[in-house]
């Protein structure tokens, strides 16, 4: 074999590699933008449940305190039954009550027989009206999405009980804030307390949730979109808490989970919400603090 004719073949053999690599790469990335597709569309499905989700809730808490209402004002309106008074001698023009002349024909005369009632006026015995019967009771439908008055979304991504819903209107984020569910895996879409200890209108708030530049899913829109000023609400059982945005920043996670998650020293009236920082702020959390300035009970809504 000439030295021409080896070096032909093994550029053959050389493009051949080449065009598998090329077709591999090809396929390869055919696969991850397909797939990369698909992950975005459930996505977008599973944000729109738990928007709907979030609707639903709210609506459940307000029937809740309607039923409650409903129920309060039946049982005032409903009067108090009258005791039975015992007749007094103020009755009786004679000054004696019917009590005492009994008691003093006894000493009278214990062998006396009471006094005969004409028949006339004495009662026709008849027999009680049978009691009226009761329909049998109907059980209640067993809606496992209930558990403790609260409801529980249960796709296999939430293994949470949503505790309240948070609403930031200028990030269009709408959506329940699960307790319970941070020790499983945040999806992108997912909302969650920073810890379960959290009672609000009792402790101050941290709320978690993923941040992408790409899919706004979650708390991408809170660092381009929120300023100084803006608000945010947090609807819970108890009503509407309504937090006014008094500071943005960045800081190392280490820090933020630290002076912020863990710290209850904070005062009540202050809410965090934490996510991933982008550009400016990356490689740290971005953190919008909110202080309540108004609270809206749920019956006034």
């Amino acid at each position: 074999m000439s030295v021409g004719s080896f070096i032909r073949r093994k550029r053959k053999i050389i493009l051949i590699v080449l065009m598998v690599i090329g077709l591999g790469a090809i396929g390869g990335g055919a696969f991850l933008i397909l797939n990369y597709n698909k992950d975005i569309e459930e996505g977008y499905e599973h944000l729109a449940e738990e928007e709907s989700l979030a609707d639903d809730y709210i609506a459940m808490l307000k029937a809740m305190k309607a039923a409650k209402s409903t129920t309060a004002s039946t049982q005032e309106a409903v009067p108090a039954s009258t005791a039975a008074v015992p007749p007094s001698s103020a009755d009786d023009p004679t000054g004696i009550s019917q009590a005492e002349t009994a008691n003093v024909q006894t000493q009278v005369d214990p062998d006396a027989s009471a006094p005969a009632v004409p028949e006339a006026t004495q009662a026709p015995a008849t027999a009680a009206p049978p009691a009226p019967t009761q329909p049998a009771p109907v059980p209640p439908t067993v809606d496992t999405n209930y558990e403790d008055n609260l409801y529980r979304f249960s796709p296999e991504y939430a293994e949470g009980v949503i505790e309240c819903v948070l609403e930031v209107p200028v990030a269009k984020i709408r959506r329940g804030v699960y307790t319970g569910a941070i020790e499983h895996d945040l999806d992108l879409w997912m909302v969650v307390a920073a810890r379960d200890e959290y009672v609000l209108g009792q402790t101050h708030y941290c709320i978690y949730g993923h941040n992408s530049t790409k899919q706004d899913l979650s708390f991408n829109n809170l660092q381009p979109n929120c300023k100084l000023g803006d608000t945010f609400t947090l609807t819970n059982e108890d009503g509407v808490y309504e937090y006014t945005i008094t500071n943005l920043f960045s800081e190392n996670r280490t820090r933020v989970t630290k002076n912020y998650v863990d710290n209850f020293n904070i005062d009540k009236s202050l809410c965090y919400i934490i996510t991933c920082g982008r550009n400016e702020h990356r490689y740290r959390d971005f953190v919008v603090e909110g202080t309540l300035t108004k609270f809206t009970p749920l019956e006034e809504l």
